[in-house]
């Protein structure tokens, strides 16, 4: 199976400053800059969810704009030889975008390579994340207690979030 058959969550990011909330979901101020000067910020939780401890009920195909809906490709991709590397999302096809508005966006690998170098981070188990499942924290460097929690995954106790690159 394919990418095309993948379902996971989307945790979006914003790279603009303001009340630490934006179109009415909040985000944290981890202290990540990214190389272009910007403040990159991530939300609090997972697109369709109502807790930072939810996963799961609301999961995505790659490029879908719909829950568990089809998946998305450029037309130049003809399935024949797989999914071309250097693939990216565009704003009609990114989930965050389309639900949150034009300022969140799915993260790309260099904002999620960027959370983790320039976070402290700890994985912990249901019983000790105080949120009932597991998952791993990312702490501000400079800051504990400005943190995001990103749950696992329930099928598997991995973390799957979709990137905007595949």
């Amino acid at each position: 199976a394919g990418i095309e058959n993948t379902i996971f969550a989307v945790r979006p990011v914003i790279t603009s400053s303001g009340e630490f909330n934006a179109n009415g979901h909040d985000y944290v101020d981890l202290d990540i800059k990214m190389g272009d000067g910007k403040k990159l910020y991530f939300a609090t939780m997972n697109v369709g969810e109502t807790s930072p401890a939810g996963f799961g009920s609301k999961v995505y195909r790659w490029g879908a704009t719909v829950e568990d809906g089809e998946y998305w490709a450029p037309d130049s991709y003809t399935g024949e030889s797989g999914w071309p590397a250097g693939m990216k999302l565009d704003a009609a096809h990114d989930i965050a975008t389309l639900t949150w508005g034009e300022k969140w966006h799915i993260p790309s690998p260099e904002e999620w390579n960027l959370l983790v170098a320039k976070c402290d981070y700890e994985r912990k188990e249901a019983n000790e994340s105080g949120y009932g499942v597991g998952g791993y924290f990312f702490y501000s460097k400079s800051d504990h207690s400005k943190f995001i929690f990103l749950p696992l995954a329930p099928w598997d106790g991995e973390l799957e979030y979709w990137t905007s690159e595949i």
